[in-house]
């Protein structure tokens, strides 16, 4: 399913539907016009299919829309409080992102400030997210992320949000990355405003610029991504050799220094590590068990300072991998990561240093572990 919202005129307009958005047509948008907007496409984990399902969400009054990635671990509990003081019938999906909209309409009745009024809601919110809210009245757009991906382009006198570096290729290469706990206020008549949601203190923010383009991350012609990958094995194996002897060094290093090496992924990246296991048995003499990403936190009792942590990402986003990084660093742990995508939360928050290239094949990983 898929939804857009779009202040105009001091109001709101949203536009929902089940399908795909490929599917839409062009008189679906013919209303929609405004200066500030937001969009989304849902895959469900609360709530099924459904048009009052999908994004965004809209508060009582509808003065604020959201769009949300992630899950509110503490969902439930906001809902119950919310309704105990509006009633039951404030609730119109069966989604964890609606109590978003609410909480920020409660606090903003209290201080009558969009930016303060989000702020308060992304402090009561426990989990993983990212979200994007619309304020109707003034089309300024609060962006917040704390745990799930959440990125910003500038294209002069336009600014864009996505969860991909790839999704604002088309519109810009000037980059801005929001860290865990930082939003971004945009509006049309100021300057960006860059702050930390917890502390409130004011951040300066510098765009990165994107040297790769769009195409590297299409499909190319091809008929699918899987095809696109068989066939640029060679291209992607070259890059991965390219991996400096320093990185090299440093990865040897690490992995001679280890008292204990602990493999994790997720879908085909956690595959390769199943490989990787018989390598290091062969090559190293090295026992290195792998375990999923979603069940690093069982081996928590087993990690220490002298544990090193091999991860394996196409994304560099996945929210289980995340997590167990996080989970082995506060551990003391080292982590050695092969990733895909440059600028990825896995470079950006653990790695200040050297990272090796695993390009998307399956086969270019297997050749980095190799390495």
């Amino acid at each position: 399913s898929w939804g857009l919202a779009i202040a105009a005129n001091g109001k709101i307009i949203c536009k929902k539907s089940v399908g795909k958005i490929s599917d839409a047509r062009e008189e679906d948008f013919t209303r929609l016009v405004g200066a500030s907007a937001i969009g989304h496409t849902r895959w469900a984990t609360h709530g099924g299919v459904s048009e009052r399902n999908t994004h965004p969400h809209m508060s009582a009054d509808g003065t604020i829309a959201v769009v949300h990635n992630g899950i509110i671990e503490n969902y439930q509990t906001l809902k119950d409080s919310l309704i105990k003081k509006y009633g039951k019938k404030l609730f119109r999906s069966e989604t964890d992102t609606e109590v978003i909209p609410h909480l920020i309409s409660d606090a903003f009745k209290k201080n009558n400030s969009f930016e303060a009024a989000c702020a308060a809601a992304a402090r009561k919110l426990k989990g993983r997210f990212a979200f994007v809210a619309l304020h109707g009245a003034s089309g300024a757009l609060f962006a917040v992320r704390d745990g799930s991906p959440l990125v910003l382009g500038n294209g002069g006198s336009e600014w864009y949000a996505a969860s991909d570096v790839a999704a604002l290729l088309d519109y810009t290469k000037k980059i801005y990355f929001l860290e865990n706990g930082e939003y971004a206020l945009l509006n049309i008549r100021e300057p960006a405003r860059f702050a930390n949601f917890n502390t409130g203190k004011e951040l300066t923010k510098k765009a990165v610029p994107i040297t790769w383009t769009k195409q590297s991350a299409s499909k190319g012609g091809h008929a699918h991504y899987m095809l696109k990958e068989i066939l640029e094995q060679k291209e992607t194996i070259s890059a991965t050799l390219s991996v400096s002897e320093k990185d090299i060094a440093k990865a040897v290093t690490l992995i001679k220094s280890a008292s204990k090496i602990f493999m994790t992924a997720c879908g085909t990246a956690g595959h390769m590590c199943m490989g990787g296991e018989y390598f290091f048995i062969e090559k190293v003499s090295r026992a290195t068990p792998f375990v999923a990403a979603s069940e690093f936190h069982k081996l928590a009792p087993f990690v220490d300072n002298k544990t090193l942590l091999i991860t394996v990402t196409q994304s560099g986003e996945t929210a289980d991998l995340l997590e167990a990084i996080t989970t082995a660093k506060e551990r003391g742990a080292k982590v050695l990561s092969l990733v895909n995508v440059r600028n990825s939360s896995v470079e950006r928050e653990f790695h200040k240093g050297g990272k090796f290239p695993a390009r998307a094949s399956y086969l270019s990983r297997v050749r980095a572990c190799g390495r």
